[in-house]
């Protein structure tokens, strides 16, 4: 859905925000759909923490995201990955790609 970088949360939450604005009758239906149980936003972030120069990590939701996702019926949820998972992700991709052209 978004096509931010896990290093960039505001950039996640402008394109969440515009997809639920661009497709909220969509989703409203899909969201009435018997056996439609959970409906959710994942935000994939890199993890901060280095115990040496940062001791927590907060993210933060604004309030249209918020209001909108669950007008909607969807929840929220943060998926927090080590700093390098999403470069070695998209570097096993790419194997997997290569492996299967050969």
């Amino acid at each position: 859905m978004s096509d931010a970088s896990w290093a960039s949360l505001s950039g996640q939450v402008s394109d969440a925000i515009r997809y639920l604005t661009d497709h909220e009758e969509v989703l409203a239906r899909l969201r009435s759909t018997p056996g439609i149980d959970d409906m959710r936003l994942d935000f994939p972030v890199d993890l901060r923490i280095d115990r040496k120069k940062v001791m927590a990590q907060f993210d933060y939701f604004p309030p249209e995201l918020v209001s909108r996702a669950g007008a909607l019926g969807f929840g929220i949820e943060l998926s927090i990955y080590p700093a390098d998972f999403e470069q070695l992700a998209s570097e096993g991709a790419k194997q997997r790609s290569a492996q299967k052209r050969n």
